[in-house]
């Protein structure tokens, strides 16, 4: 069975995302929700929004590590 998360941008507790997001096989990362995943210790399968609250770095990685990324203007 497929399970989807979508995580976006707002408070955060990374020990309970690493938990939580364990139990979803794809993680779409809305925007700053990107940086969120990846201080859970993963990988956003998709990052998309106008791309305006995720790190650079963090964005430079999702690019290295291959997540889709789908970009709209503001």
């Amino acid at each position: 069975m497929l399970r989807i998360a979508v995580i976006a941008n707002g408070e955060w507790d990374s020990e309970w995302g690493k938990t939580e997001l364990s139990r979803f096989n794809f993680l779409i990362a809305a925007d700053g929700g990107g940086n969120h995943v990846l201080q859970s210790g993963l990988i956003p399968h998709v990052l998309i929004g106008d791309l305006d609250s995720i790190t650079p770095a963090n964005l430079a990685k999702c690019k290295e590590e291959g997540s889709q990324i789908i970009k709209y203007s503001r």
